[in-house]
């Protein structure tokens, strides 16, 4: 597949994201012999399932907004020094169908096993590549947040990624980049994590 054809194919998936799970997302996982991810567009403070997670959306919504949507300048990260191993913040490469990693949690970092730092979503491989990358795709088009939940792969010690992913503007009020809080529903053994990391789950 050539990259225009995987830029075609990931469009293409964002736009059925954008109405929620669809027959695309399970067929993508199930072929990769992973069950379907979880996908809720009307997610609310309440229903987040981890008090790291909802440390993020109070950071987002206490934001000054440019229209509907907080703007990417505004953020400052020092708001969530206390979640700081799972911050996640996204920059959208809109015209390449791809997103690159601004900053990528020490603590999403070592459960995953690579810091994807200053890389590409596409980087990534396989159905994840394209769930991901789609997902920031369908925020940008849909101006909200979503939260997501899926089983990463066997080597990752980690049961179900929880993520919430929160849309900011540039100065033009386009979607330009993503604050996402990554947290582990559970981790597999120690993993070499020290205790405060698993603080706050539910």
């Amino acid at each position: 597949m050539t990259s225009e054809d995987e830029a075609l194919s990931v469009r293409l998936l964002s736009l059925t994201i954008s109405g929620g799970l669809d027959v695309n997302t399970i067929r993508l996982f199930k072929q990769a012999g992973m069950p379907p991810p979880i996908l809720d567009w009307d997610v609310t403070r309440e229903s987040l399932p981890d008090q790291r997670l909802t440390l993020f959306w109070d950071v987002w919504m206490a934001l000054p907004r440019q229209g509907d949507l907080p703007r990417a300048d505004d953020l400052d990260l020092h708001a969530l020094n206390a979640v700081h191993d799972w911050i996640v913040q996204v920059e959208l490469i809109q015209a390449e169908a791809d997103c690159r990693y601004r900053l990528h949690g020490a603590g999403v970092a070592r459960l995953y096993g690579r810091d994807m730092t200053g890389h590409r979503s596409s980087d990534f491989g396989g159905q994840v590549a394209r769930f991901f990358t789609a997902g920031y795709l369908a925020v940008a088009k849909r101006r909200r947040p979503l939260f997501t939940e899926h089983r990463p792969p066997p080597r990752v010690p980690v049961d179900r990624w929880w993520r919430i992913i929160l849309p900011l503007v540039d100065r033009e009020g386009r979607v330009s980049q993503f604050l996402v809080g990554v947290v582990p529903s559970a981790v597999r053994g120690d993993a070499g994590l020290p205790g405060p990391l698993r603080a706050g789950q539910r």
